[in-house]
């Protein structure tokens, strides 16, 4: 455990548990924000200092802070779950994203948060938040992120920054469960060779949203990306990865290449459907080896998954030449929604020891 010392600075006048059970009740998914955070800054000559949980607010900068002017920000997406079994507070594979958080850093030249520090964040948060845990069908969304705070103009590494995480009770992304409508961006890329798309820059995520934007002005849920030297290979939607069924009980995934980001849920999946019997080729697809797929009733069901979208049925893939897809949820999606499910809620054993209890000091 984190020897670290937080300095607490906690609500006089906590919200009550009437209040708190009504926005738990329907929280939405990313608009409803737990009482307290819980932060840490950096600098140069300082390294890691000022550990603490302190009310939920707004953050003081100047506008001259590097985060305003070159985007030197990163993020991560993690759950927090309420175990059906004990009560407990568990999260999904924290340390997957504590180790992804530094990769990103390292790749925005950020400092590098100590894995034990990115977990001892969400051992404190649930220390004084805890009871905004709902329990099933929802959970807590909890979103890490470092800033370059430096005031000062000029395209370098910042000499300060600032880590903060908040988390929120969720719902599902996209509401209800139900198949969503993707069309494929024949016209933006969301990263290149060489690039950010391996990691969970706020870049990354920005340059998506006029396409999503778009798409959503003309019905559709969400954005599938190819690459963007040819526009011919399949990549992944704004803030998930896609898989294609197919009827040989076979999973194709784009592989990761530098373009795509890795994902926990991605690489979860993998693992449980690998375990289920199927076997999963992670590989370079191409959206014409799709629709050749398809018309030869090869590819039975389309989803994507991430954090956020947990594990989403694709209905329809639409793109210039045409439709992919029966619009229907398909069996085996729902089998590995529910499978994962079953091991975050704690109503399977959690035979890969992915869930951890963030109550134990």
């Amino acid at each position: 455990m984190s020897a670290k010392n937080y300095k607490k600075t906690l609500l006089v006048n906590p919200i009550s548990q009437d209040e708190l059970q009504k926005r738990l009740s329907a929280p939405g998914f990313g608009s409803v924000f737990s009482e307290h955070m819980v932060s840490a800054d950096w600098h140069r000559d300082l390294g890691w200092h000022d550990y603490r949980v302190e009310p939920y607010g707004p953050i003081s900068l100047a506008p001259s802070a590097m985060v305003f002017h070159y985007g030197q920000e990163i993020f991560e997406g993690l759950k927090i779950f309420r175990h059906s079994q004990d009560s407990s507070v568990r999260a999904f594979r924290p340390l997957e994203n504590a180790k992804r958080f530094q990769k990103s850093s390292e790749r925005i030249a950020l400092p590098v948060l100590p894995v034990e520090d990115f977990l001892q964040s969400l051992r404190e948060w649930v220390m004084v938040d805890g009871r905004w845990v709902p329990n099933a069908p929802s959970c807590v969304y909890a979103r890490p992120f470092m800033i370059a705070t430096e005031e000062a103009l000029g395209l370098r590494a910042t000499c300060s920054a600032r880590y903060t995480l908040i988390c929120c009770p969720v719902g599902d992304l996209f509401g209800q469960i139900r198949p969503i409508r993707v069309r494929v961006s024949s016209k933006y890329s969301r990263a290149s060779r060489g690039g950010t798309g391996s990691v969970k820059f706020g870049g990354n995520y920005a340059a998506s949203i006029l396409p999503q934007v778009e798409a959503g002005n003309d019905g559709f849920d969400q954005v599938l990306f190819l690459d963007s030297a040819s526009y011919k290979n399949i990549e992944e939607l704004s803030a998930s990865n896609i898989f294609f069924v197919l009827s040989s009980k076979t999973l194709i995934t784009p592989s990761l290449g530098g373009t795509i980001l890795p994902g926990v849920t991605r690489d979860s999946i993998i693992r449980i459907a690998e375990d289920l019997g199927f076997v999963v080729e992670q590989r370079q697809i191409s959206l014409d080896e799709v629709t050749h797929l398809f018309s030869q009733d090869k590819v039975t069901e389309m989803f994507c998954c991430g954090t956020a979208a947990s594990v989403t049925p694709i209905g329809s893939v639409s793109f210039d030449g045409g439709t992919l897809g029966s619009g229907q949820a398909g069996p085996v999606t729902m089998l590995l929604r529910e499978y994962l499910r079953d091991i975050q809620f704690g109503n399977r054993p959690d035979k890969y020891n992915w869930m951890v209890n963030l109550e134990d000091t």
